[in-house]
C-alpha cells in the first residue's frame, strides 16, 4: 500500500510529500453486568500523507489520511485536493529533510 502511495504522489512534480504508516493492535473486552462477553482483538494499518508544495516565497502544506481500503482514483482525489489546499497556507519557506527509508520494528 505505501508502494502504490508513494507512486500516485510521484506523479506530481511540484510537490513534496511525508508518508507515515501507522500500525496498531488493541484488545477490546465487552461486559454485560459485571461478565465478560466477548473480547476481540485487532491490527489496524492508516497511512497519513503530508503534501509541501512552494509557492512564491512560502510553502504550504496539508495533511490527510488513507485507509487500506482506498483505491487509486480516492486516492488521486485527496492528494489533488490537498494540493489545492496548501495554496491557503502561508507558512515562511523553510527546507524539509532529506528522505530517508523507516526502519521496520
Amino acid at each position: 500500500m505505501i508502494n502504490k502511495i508513494i507512486n500516485i504522489l510521484n506523479n506530481y512534480e511540484d510537490i513534496e510529500y511525508k508518508v507515515l504508516e501507522t500500525k496498531s493492535k488493541t484488545t477490546e473486552l465487552f461486559y454485560v453486568t459485571n461478565k465478560l462477553e466477548t473480547n476481540r482483538k485487532t491490527n489496524n494499518k492508516t497511512y497519513s500523507v503530508t503534501i509541501y508544495k512552494n509557492f512564491n516565497e512560502f510553502k504550504g502544506e496539508s495533511t490527510f489520511s488513507i485507509s487500506p481500503l482506498f483505491l487509486d482514483n480516492e486516492i488521486i482525489e485527496l492528494v489533488e485536493k490537498a494540493i489545492e489546499r496548501c495554496s491557503f497556507i502561508e507558512n515562511k519557506y523553510y527546507e524539509l529533510p532529506k528522505p530517508t527509508k523507516a526502519l521496520d520494528n
